[in-house]
């Protein structure tokens, strides 16, 4: 993020201002004590902030070298000083011109653009601006020279991309829909279990068996659902599916009702270890 920032922002100043009479090679800390020869520049990230945004925690999609992944961005603008620390033996035109040098090469277009940082690797960052706000010397330390530049862009940490085991093969079941379900269905309280045939369309692709659960919808749903819970996802009940495509559900109305009511009945496919799929929604009259 901000330390590969300001590294970053080292390695382009000493690319772009190479040459340069009497400019030294850059450093991210303040020194000592003057160079012995030379005008030492001093590169560092001296403040950053983010505007207070709510609701932006989650993860963002980055387009990173290699391919996307999600990453915990933070936006955030800044200052970067480049302090210019001269020896004792150079004249302040020697210093000016050093300036000069600085500011034109920061003026460039792929810079201010924050192109120029970009170097083909996950940095931590991308930069949206790099903007020359002002500069002076310092009057803590006379003799020295201050340029002050503003940023602003994405930053986020580096981490290496979670690993798991290679995929081989991915099992998959076509399920053409809407399945085959019967309309005007009506039970009676106290009668008979209502069979309820739903049609099913399905190819497997390297899947196992079908499987196909319901459940009934509603706090106090007026009917029970006799099927086979074993291995069904929580508040459903499983029904086989013959060899003609058909699962059976079994609609069992309540012993005694006060009035009519409807029970609505979610129809899905499921897996070991997959989520449901639904397949449909079955509406039962039952009268009293």
């Amino acid at each position: 993020m901000l330390d590969a920032f300001e590294a970053r922002l080292a390695d382009l100043f000493a690319d772009r201002l190479v040459g340069v009479p009497d400019l030294l090679a850059p450093q991210r800390g303040l020194p000592a004590a003057a160079p012995d020869s030379g005008i030492l520049p001093v590169l560092r990230v001296t403040g950053v902030s983010a505007a207070p945004l709510l609701g932006d925690d989650a993860p963002q999609l980055r387009r990173l070298p290699g391919g996307l992944g999600l990453r915990t961005v933070l936006e955030l603008r800044g200052v970067v000083a480049m302090d210019l620390v001269p020896a004792a033996a150079i004249t302040r035109d020697a210093w000016l011109r050093a300036l000069d040098a600085l500011l034109v090469a920061f003026q460039a277009g792929d810079v201010r653009s924050g192109a120029a940082f970009a170097d083909g690797s996950d940095q931590g960052f991308a930069l949206r601006g790099f903007r020359f706000s002002d500069a002076a010397q310092q009057e803590d330390a006379p003799g020295r020279l201050r340029a002050t530049f503003a940023f602003e862009g994405d930053f986020w940490p580096v981490r290496p991309e979670e690993e798991g085991p290679a995929i081989a093969a991915i099992p998959a079941r076509l399920v053409s829909l809407p399945p085959g379900v019967p309309d005007d269905l009506v039970a009676r309280a106290g009668g008979p279990d209502l069979l309820i045939p739903v049609a099913l369309d399905l190819r497997a692709l390297g899947a196992g068996p079908p499987r196909v659960v319901a459940r009934l919808r509603g706090a106090t749903p007026p009917g029970s659902l006799p099927g086979d819970p074993a291995g069904a996802p929580p508040g459903f009940t499983g029904f086989p599916v013959d060899a003609e495509g058909i699962a059976r559900i079994v609609f069992r109305p309540p012993a005694t009702l006060a009035a009519p009511a409807h029970a609505g009945i979610q129809v899905a496919l499921a897996g070991a270890g997959r989520s449901t799929v639904p397949l449909a929604e079955i509406v039962v009259r039952v009268l009293p």
